[in-house]
């Protein structure tokens, strides 16, 4: 064999490894599989393969986009962007005091970083009340899902997450604001 003959055949040897391992890697899983399935995993254009490396910036990044168009249908509130925005720089914070690291793989994201990511925010000194917290918890997992849509993750990686706010007693006029207001 000549080196373009023996380059070929080690090419060709090598992909057969890799589509021998792809193979292997759904039995195991128990996954019924098709060629088009195998053909994205070698393409890296399957769900795992998008998801690997994806960070929570990545997820902001699409989220701002979807956000933007649902403005333009008018399914949100533009005023409800602001508190993502809040939240994205609480999130940073977060992860800068926590992890010491400035971005965060989605892959990594749990329940334990969820309950550690709410402490954080039960206990910030510029979030005063308990339902301020819960909003911002509420904000981030809607955040997860979207970037589930996009297939960022492969599946929804937190459970259910038992919150009560507090009830807020609605405060009375007295009879000199009641006046003010005739």
């Amino acid at each position: 064999l000549d080196a373009d003959e023996t380059i070929a055949k080690d090419y060709l040897n090598g992909l057969i490894k890799q589509l021998n391992q792809i193979e292997q890697s759904f039995i195991d899983a128990g996954t019924n599989y098709t060629v088009e399935m195998i053909k994205n995993r070698i393409l890296e254009k399957d769900v795992e393969s998008v998801a690997k490396g994806k960070t929570l910036a990545d997820a902001f990044v699409y989220f701002k986009e979807w956000f933007m168009v649902e403005i333009g249908k008018r399914a949100v509130k533009e005023v409800s962007f602001e508190c993502y925005k809040n939240l994205e720089q609480h999130l940073n914070t977060f992860i800068k005091k926590e992890y010491n690291q400035t971005s965060f793989l989605l892959s990594a994201i749990n329940d334990d970083f969820q309950n550690a990511f709410h402490f954080y925010l039960s206990t910030h000194k510029d979030i005063k009340a308990k339902n301020t917290a819960i909003k911002y918890i509420i904000y981030f997992r809607k955040v997860i899902k979207i970037a589930v849509q996009k297939k960022y993750l492969p599946e929804y990686p937190l459970t259910d997450y038992k919150m009560s706010r507090e009830v807020e007693m609605p405060s009375r006029l007295n009879i000199d604001e009641l006046q003010s207001i005739i």
